[in-house]
């Protein structure tokens, strides 16, 4: 009986999930609105199917306008010392 070969192709993705809904301003660039918190998660995949979540990433807080990428706990620092509503 001969056999066949098989190749099966395993490894990870990333995804990333918006954590905060609630748009803060920069304190880099002082654009208001413009920066969101999210977090990567890491998902094992076989054949390119995801299965299973393997791992979270820690958040982190992105501004759309500079790029800059920052804790989120340096964004909430600033608007609590400038007095920004939430």
């Amino acid at each position: 009986m001969d056999m066949i070969p098989l190749c099966i192709v395993c490894g990870t993705t990333s995804k990333t999930k918006l954590v905060d809904k609630n748009p803060h301003a920069c304190p880099v660039c002082k654009s208001g609105n413009s920066v969101a918190v999210v977090q990567s998660q890491e998902r094992c995949c076989v054949c390119w199917i995801p299965l299973c979540k393997v791992g979270k990433g820690a958040p982190v807080a992105t501004c759309s306008v500079c790029g800059s990428v920052m804790n989120p706990g340096r964004v909430m620092a600033e608007e609590a010392r400038l007095g920004v509503p939430r």
